[in-house]
């Protein structure tokens, strides 16, 4: 579906591309242009999906965490206190008022007497899942944005040669108004976003690291105290005891 898509905008953004030699400056050459880059952004989009992608990833690649590194760490070291002081069972009313859905359903699982040896393999393996989408995301990304400089050129050159046909030939700077907007385009889009899939990797990479320590911790029966220490070595340099 995608993939058509990409053919039939392919196909509007060359048209657009060729009426652009029969304006000059002014009102319409701009519509046209706005077609041309519009159209050809919309190819390239469609076309240079890997495979696997579908628009629903960019929904994803965010992921549900609805906590911070800080504010997760707090809700282990509750959970741990509340086993400690109370007992596994106590922690069902506990469990119902966890914000993190993966975190509520891992405490399930420790309820219903399920071993570390076997949600340790689940927490990772949801790593992975996400580390994959956060990959996929990316090769489309770098993809487009690789691309996005051609979809000026074609009517770049378009307007260079039908500039070059006419007589006293005038205006080359006009020609390369496309391929430029372009250019610039493809600056800010690698300048807004070209860093972000790293921070998303590390943010995913520190979230599925404290659920593991967390409920490590938690079914070894840890002291309150060590559970946050243990947390925060894994996002802190020195977390606690630098002062020490």
């Amino acid at each position: 579906m995608i993939k058509g898509l990409g053919v039939f905008l392919m196909v509007l953004y060359a048209g657009f591309s060729f009426q652009l030699d029969g304006f000059g400056p002014g009102l319409s050459y701009g519509i046209v242009l706005v077609l041309t880059l519009a159209s050809g952004i919309g190819a390239v989009y469609c076309l240079a999906a890997p495979e696997g992608w579908g628009p629903e990833s960019w929904a994803q690649v965010d992921g549900p965490f609805t906590l911070n590194s800080e504010s997760m760490i707090r809700e282990l070291e509750s959970l741990a206190r509340t086993v400690r002081q109370e007992g596994l069972l106590a922690m069902e009313s506990r469990r119902k008022d966890l914000k993190d859905p993966f975190l509520r359903h891992l405490m399930k699982k420790v309820m219903d007497g399920h071993e570390k040896s076997t949600l340790l393999p689940l927490i990772r393996s949801q790593c992975e899942t996400r580390f994959r989408l956060i990959e996929l995301n990316r090769d489309f990304f770098e993809r487009v944005i690789a691309l996005i400089p051609l979809v000026g050129l074609v009517p770049t050159l378009v307007l260079f040669g039908s500039i070059l046909m006419r007589p006293g030939a005038t205006g080359f700077g006009l020609a390369f108004v496309p391929f430029g907007l372009m250019l610039f385009l493809q600056l800010i889009l690698e300048a807004a976003f070209g860093g972000r899939f790293e921070f998303l990797r590390n943010e995913a990479r520190i979230h599925y690291e404290l659920l593991e320590e967390g409920l490590t911790c938690i079914q070894d029966g840890v002291t309150v105290e060590l559970v946050g220490d243990r947390l925060r070595s894994k996002v802190q340099v020195n977390p606690r005891w630098a002062d020490a």
